[in-house]
């Protein structure tokens, strides 16, 4: 049968008829026979998932928090900036900085040109010169913190998943990207 729950409190449910407004509900396929009251929606991985009411769901609910903790590291880390040795310096790589070097690309791509401009990196320093092989650096050391701290979050999620207590688990190892000393002697 289906059973639909309802998004903004998945303890609300609705078997008949179905609702007007499907939108707001989320619709699972339960067997016949199964007893609802001894069931609850969780959200795993942004898909609802009806579990036994019991320990399972504090450990499906702890794993989501944590995972979500997990993820907030690995986009702190990657907004804190990059260092690119090409040209010795840091350099922000939040997504403003994105927007604007991606910017920067596209008019010198539309225009068929090539571009030198001052360009401020982290430590409000211009860069003299910065064109399109500096800006490609730039983009390149952003697209491998990224890529390296999206590898270090999905370790540690997966070490997470592990546990009895995700909550024990401690996700502070690993990652790239510029360190509280570092941010500490900005200028």
């Amino acid at each position: 049968m289906i059973v639909y729950y309802l998004k903004s409190n998945p303890k609300n449910y609705v078997i008949f008829p179905t609702p007007a407004n499907i939108g707001d509900y989320y619709q699972v396929d339960v067997d016949d026979g199964v007893d609802l009251s001894q069931k609850t929606l969780v959200i795993r991985d942004d898909n609802p998932v009806l579990v036994d009411i019991s320990h399972d769901v504090d450990l499906a609910e702890k794993q989501e928090i944590m995972r979500k903790r997990i993820n907030k590291k690995r986009d702190e880390m990657n907004a804190k900036g990059v260092f690119v040795k090409s040209l010795n310096r840091w350099f922000d790589s939040d997504a403003d900085a994105q927007r604007r070097l991606n910017g920067f690309i596209s008019v010198m791509r539309e225009k068929n040109i090539d571009l030198s401009v001052t360009w401020t990196d982290a430590d409000n320093n211009n860069v003299d010169n910065f064109g399109k092989t500096e800006c490609a650096d730039v983009m390149l050391a952003i697209f491998e913190l990224e890529s390296t701290n999206h590898a270090v979050a999905f370790r540690h999620k997966d070490a997470m998943l592990k546990l009895d207590n995700p909550y024990a688990y401690d996700y502070s190892d690993g990652w790239s990207g510029r360190t509280n000393k570092e941010n500490k002697n900005e200028k």
